[in-house]
């Protein structure tokens, strides 16, 4: 594995170092910017940086504290079920914490609202599927940590909108670092979804966040 430390906007020249010396793991100093509120990187979006790399990229947001002792694993159960999403997210958060803490949290986000749903269903009918979708959620993911042989510190499944939830995790474990998966690869193979893109704007910056390209791990 190799990794390199970068603190400019200096895409087009990484990418060819990137290229050319085999590179797994990009960390990236992240510049406070009062420009809406967010935190910029190199004066411009971290999707974009991301596309350029195609690699995984660590986003330092906590200032002179380079320890990290709690690992969040924020994974995504659904796509492909012969290459989940989750199995580069779990090994590169395993690989993180060791001699520390991994905390995993899946989200279930299959109603986002569910006051359009009282008409139809009662909310006894709704407890009951949403109760059904996390146990099955529970196995899948049980079996993915054991397939990768990954024993986290606990388990963790909340409801509601993903990128709010991953962030409450945050905050509830003191996570140092919060790994998340790209989101869905586009033509070119290189994206960055919408809930990575809300936790690494998002109004809690006391995490690192590390963002997983969904190509397996070597």
């Amino acid at each position: 594995m190799g990794s390199i430390v970068i603190s400019g906007a200096f895409e087009n020249a990484l990418e060819r170092v990137i290229g050319q010396e085999g590179i797994d793991l990009v960390v990236v100093a992240m510049a406070e910017h009062d420009i809406g509120g967010y935190a910029m990187p190199f004066h411009t979006h971290s999707s974009a940086f991301l596309e350029v790399l195609g690699v995984d990229t660590w986003f330092v947001r906590r200032i002179n504290v380079p320890d990290v002792h709690k690992v969040l694993a924020a994974v995504d159960l659904s796509g492909d079920p012969d290459h989940p999403a989750a199995i580069p997210v779990l090994q590169r958060a395993n690989s993180l914490s060791q001699g520390g803490e991994l905390h995993v949290v899946y989200v279930n986000d299959t109603i986002r609202r569910r006051d359009e749903l009282f008409s139809f269903f009662s909310s006894k009918d709704i407890e009951s599927a949403l109760e059904g979708i996390e146990r099955g959620r529970l196995e899948q993911l049980q079996q993915l940590l054991a397939q990768v042989g990954v024993e986290p510190t606990a388990l963790d499944i909340r409801r509601g909108k993903a990128s709010r939830q991953i962030q409450a995790a945050m905050s509830d474990t003191a996570a140092d670092l919060v790994v998340i998966g790209s989101g869905h690869l586009n033509k070119r193979g290189r994206h960055l979804g919408a809930t990575a893109h809300n936790v690494l704007y998002g109004e809690d910056r006391s995490s690192d966040v590390l963002i997983v390209r969904n190509d397996p791990l070597a």
